[in-house]
């Protein structure tokens, strides 16, 4: 038998949603498996909200003068020793990403 796979899918901009696929056990004494949903959808969730974008509240944060929303230097320098040799590897070996069914 054919068995869905599980997702997880995280949506940013525009319309934030986190939604998630996942095989579960059908309820009663049988072993079948069964697809359950848990969604998260801003817009629905959150009705009659004012849902302000990400520029805005990353704005606002700079306006108040909280620097906990963004990366120091030394952590970006961190990252870029991480990440520069696997981004070379990536583009020298030209890898392909794996496609998927949206």
């Amino acid at each position: 038998t054919h068995v869905p796979t599980n997702e997880l899918i995280m949506r940013l901009q525009p319309n934030e949603a986190v939604y998630m696929k996942a095989n579960v056990k059908s309820p009663g004494l049988a072993t079948n498996i069964m697809t359950s949903e848990l969604d998260l959808s801003y817009k629905s969730r959150f009705a009659g909200t004012e849902l302000f974008d990400a520029y805005t509240r990353l704005i606002l944060e700079v306006i108040r003068g909280r620097q906990a929303t963004f990366v120091r230097d030394d952590e970006i320098r961190a990252s870029w020793k991480i990440f520069t040799p696997l981004l070379k590897k990536i583009v020298d070996d030209k890898v392909k990403p794996i496609p998927y069914k949206f």
